[in-house]
């Protein structure tokens, strides 16, 4: 009797040591983050095209589809206009539709709001190799004044989010 006791036992740690295990593992396969929100202002200043480090990603399957990226931000831009685009997977800055931020901003109590849609095709490759690929797939917003050394622009409340086309 005492071994079969000992056999339940052994096989209740078993299993509890097995949940401990595989609950840890999950904690540590962090899901893609589709969807960004900034509440906050943030000023940027430079020419094109930096890193706003804005990030969002989405998991590609085996056979790619196209990708919808979407921008919308309130922003203040005093001095110059400004070229807007995305880095894939830390690639180039591109365009891939609209691109400027060109609507200057004359009351600096006020903020002018504007949204991107922005579509990432499984062709799409830039001139350093950045694309499309199976699995995780980051696209990070960019960006920067297109004259002046000196452009700036402040940045209010925005989101920034994707998902893979139908």
């Amino acid at each position: 009797m005492k071994t079969g006791l000992q056999t339940r036992l052994a096989v209740f740690c078993l299993v509890i040591a097995c949940l401990v295990i595989g609950a840890q593992t999950a904690a540590f396969a962090v899901p893609p983050k589709e969807v960004l929100q900034i509440r906050f202002n943030q000023t940027f200043t430079g020419l094109c095209c930096f890193s706003w480090n804005e990030t969002v990603s989405v998991t590609e399957p085996a056979v790619l589809v196209p990708v919808v990226v979407t921008w919308a931000t309130d922003f203040q831009n005093f001095n110059d206009t400004f070229s807007m685009g995305l880095s894939v997977n830390g690639g180039q800055c591109l365009a891939f539709g609209p691109r400027f931020l060109n609507e200057k901003s004359n009351d600096p109590r006020w903020f002018t709001t504007r949204t991107f849609e922005w579509v990432v095709l499984p062709s799409d490759v830039g001139s350093d190799g950045s694309h499309l690929h199976k699995g995780n797939n980051t696209f990070t917003v960019c960006g920067g004044g297109t004259t002046k050394t000196n452009a700036q622009i402040t940045q209010g409340t925005n989101s920034l989010a994707v998902r893979l086309s139908p």
